[in-house]
């Protein structure tokens, strides 16, 4: 009676070690389905409702089925119970008696209804108080929900991954580039870990209480397969994560965000310079090998509207003319230096060629180049940058005294041309109105272009601090916002500054591209600079009549080079992440500039989402440092998972349904430990020599030998239960005494392909002349 209340007992543990571990396995894949969000959200303050979503989603789901409830009701009960935790984390001020009730609805359908509405004209970063927010969380609940279906009321082990898949995917496409490798290699383990745990959990209870060749309970057994699966999958997401950035064309982003519409190319610069802020990473966009230090000068954008700066395609459309004149040298008050700049690309996309302003001579270029004068643009033609393109240029630059421009004024702004607009235009709007007054009693005492532009350039650089880390504006409003919370970034800075200027009066556009980079050596007293990511930058350019455009630096911890007018020292952020050498080098010969360009819109959204200041390149560097030890680790791994179960496999197609099996096995572990016996010996003599030389007083042996000689020389067939039970009792028998081993020899039963494939039985033994 004991025995039998012990072995209900041992039943129930069994089976609940099983619903645990199925459960546990798809909340591990839904949690990392929650992470993969971070590439979405601004911040990982979304992450703790994410996970107590998946849990509450999972044990109710559980709970239900524990109740046997008919899944037409299970159904909307769980759908009403993710309903119900989605009001209490996110919209708890609807809440009604704790309820969620008519109130809690229309919230959640406004703010997701919102939410869509601004799909495609959002880019991630985005706050997760938002609907977005809310779209996570349903979408985790519902995924839970689903997935606890699947797996355990239809017994579907794929179908059960597939919400989860859906959502990691759309999250993939919308998000933006950080923790890509880390976060795809955490998703990839977890879902093939979850996959192993799910199927040992699948067997049945009855074939796992018989104890195998390790002599294992079913709970220990589940642990043990669990254990091989997860250690399989951590192996295959380190190495997916190590081939993928390996894959031809996998590191190739472009700088420039491209999209396709009926004009032709779209082209988003500063909303890139963001991006790569925050997700810096230690591949080398450009090598620049020049005289001086410079802002490397892509484009400029002269167009506002309020909400964005763009430059039309008629501007770049008329590229193709000579490059800038050469400046007048005689001239007094102007510091002129020549900047000889040989580039070559490593890992930056696009068509716009990064030069310091004004490029006025070309010496050698890959590929053709057209430049477009009033925004200073160098662009490439055919496809664009390419990897390994080299160009030479000469720019000219020129740097005017403080006091030449402390004399000059700014009433004679250059026309855009075709364009019936200037740089001084600016809508009319609440916004503009409020700010006219803002910048009034900021230039009230100034009383010269020059002295506004250095009181301005104070204002920011003394008041405001740089951050990446900053709430998402996207009303109207947002510029009254930058001004109250007092932080930004530089995109923030250079088109506040730009706008101030314009509203004193002062012609002003924002220019996009690169701060000087990482010298990482000198040729020849040429300065090499590494450029990365996190050098992207925007800065603002007013114009002075008789002199022409002049860039000034209101981003805190930015200071432009050979710009001692601006008061600024040079400086640039040297947070930058450990190089890797870049050997992309060649010579080219000069190319003709052709006579038109590709149609080409930019459009610019200086006040859309804040991106958030984690970024994904330690995970790629990490993995770069450590490629080999990983490969190892990956290589060791696959071996103490993979072959011992592939050589088990094969050997077990051997072996032959008989008594023979266990008696084989018995007589490979004696031999394993003290080598072979003399094949003319007998199954009882080779008992009594295994009893007298290692298994004393041990009957096992001896009852095994007396239970083969019988089936063998009696030709009695042996009864299935009775042949179970003797394979029981041999597992057990093994187990126990692979227990005493050393170390060394458990080592060599675990990794050993030759060993293992002894210890089967399914080899040819000393007792092949009684088979």
């Amino acid at each position: 009676m004991n025995e039998r209340r012990a072995t209900q007992q041992s039943t129930r543990l069994d089976r609940l070690v099983h619903e645990v571990a199925g459960v546990g396995a798809l909340a591990l894949v839904h949690i990392a389905t929650a992470i993969s969000f971070a590439r979405v959200f601004d911040r990982w303050a979304f992450l703790p409702s994410l996970i107590v979503m998946v849990l509450v989603a999972h044990t109710i789901s559980a709970l239900i089925r524990f109740l046997k409830v008919p899944f037409v009701l299970a159904l909307p009960i769980l759908c009403l119970a993710v309903f119900t935790l989605v009001g209490h984390l996110a919209l708890a001020s609807t809440l009604r008696y704790g309820l969620a009730l008519t109130e809690t609805w229309k919230s959640l359908s406004a703010q997701i209804n919102d939410s869509w509405n601004l799909l495609g004209n959002i880019i991630p970063p985005v706050s997760h108080q938002s609907g977005f927010g809310l779209v996570a969380l349903v979408s985790i609940g519902l995924c839970a929900v689903l997935a606890d279906s699947f797996a355990f009321r239809f017994a579907g082990r794929a179908e059960a991954f597939v919400p989860a898949t859906v959502v990691f995917v759309v999250v993939a496409a919308v998000g933006m580039d950080r923790h890509r490798v880390t976060l795809s290699a955490i998703w990839i383990s977890t879902v093939l870990a979850a996959v192993a745990i799910l199927r040992a959990r699948d067997r049945s209870i009855e074939f796992l209480s018989r104890p195998n060749a390790y002599g294992y309970r079913p709970a220990l057994t589940l642990l043990r397969l669990s254990l091989s699966g997860v250690i399989l999958a951590g192996a295959i997401g380190i190495g997916a994560s190590m081939a993928g950035p390996l894959l031809p064309g996998a590191n190739d982003e472009a700088w420039l965000t491209t999209r396709q519409n009926a004009d032709g190319r779209v082209l988003e610069p500063l909303v890139d310079v963001r991006r790569r802020l925050s997700n810096p990473t230690d591949q080398v966009l450009f090598t620049v090998t020049a005289d001086r230090s410079a802002y490397w000068r892509l484009t400029s954008l002269p167009l506002f509207d309020g909400a964005t700066w763009t430059i039309p395609n008629s501007v770049l459309n008329d590229a193709g003319g000579a490059l800038a004149p050469l400046p007048d040298t005689t001239r007094a008050g102007l510091d002129i230096a020549s900047n000889v700049q040989r580039l070559s690309i490593s890992n930056l996309a696009g068509t716009l060629l990064p030069v310091s302003y004004e490029p006025v001579q070309l010496r050698a270029a890959s590929r053709s180049l057209f430049y477009e004068l009033q925004s200073g643009s160098v662009v490439v033609g055919g496809d664009g940058l390419v990897s390994k393109d080299t160009y030479e240029l000469v720019s000219s630059n020129a740097a005017p005294r403080p006091e030449l421009l402390g004399l000059a004024s700014a009433s004679n702004p250059p026309s855009l041309a075709s364009l019936d607009t200037t740089y001084l235009e600016v809508p009319d709007n609440d916004e503009i109105r409020q700010l006219r007054g803002i910048v009034s009693d900021l230039v009230d005492i100034a009383d010269t272009p020059y002295a506004i532009a250095l009181d301005l350039q104070s204002y920011f650089r003394d008041t405001f601090t740089y951050s990446l880390d900053v709430p998402n504006e996207l009303d109207g409003a947002a510029t009254l916002a930058f001004l109250e919370r007092r932080t930004g970034y530089c995109e923030q800075f250079s088109s506040t500054f730009a706008l101030f200027a314009r509203l004193a009066n002062i012609p002003s556009r924002v220019a996009v591209g690169f701060t000087p980079g990482e010298v990482v050596s000198e040729i020849n007293g040429r300065s090499v600079f590494e450029v990365r990511s996190q050098h992207a930058h925007a800065w603002p350019e007013l114009w002075f009549d008789d002199i022409g455009w002049v860039l000034f630096e209101p981003t805190p911890g930015r200071g432009a080079p050979n710009a001692g007018y601006t008061n600024v020292p040079e400086e640039q952020d040297e947070s930058t992440p450990i190089p890797s050498p870049e050997n992309s080098t060649t010579t080219t010969t000069a190319a003709p500039l052709p006579n038109d360009d590709p149609t080409i819109e930019t459009t610019v959204p200086i006040n859309a989402n804040d991106e958030a200041n984690t970024s994904s390149g330690g995970s790629q560097s990490l993995l770069t440092t450590w490629r080999w030890p990983l490969l190892i680790v990956l290589a060791f791994a696959l071996w103490v998972v993979v072959i011992p179960h592939i050589v088990r496999s094969f050997m077990s197609r051997r072996m032959t349904g008989t008594l023979l099996d266990p008696w084989r096995q018995v007589v490979a572990f004696y031999e394993f430990q003290r080598g072979p016996f003399n094949s003319s010996l007998s199954p009882s003599e080779i008992a009594a020599v295994a009893t007298s030389r290692l298994w004393d007083d041990d009957p096992f042996i001896v009852e095994l030998s007396q239970a083969i000689t019988e089936v063998l020389y009696s030709g009695r067939v042996m009864d299935p239960h009775e042949l179970e039970r003797w394979t029981t009792q041999t597992n057990r028998y093994l187990a126990e005494r692979t227990s005493r081993l050393s170390r060394g020899a458990r080592m060599k039963i675990r990794l050993s392909p030759w060993v293992i494939a002894r210890l089967t039985g399914a080899h040819v033994a000393p007792s092949e002349r009684i088979q």
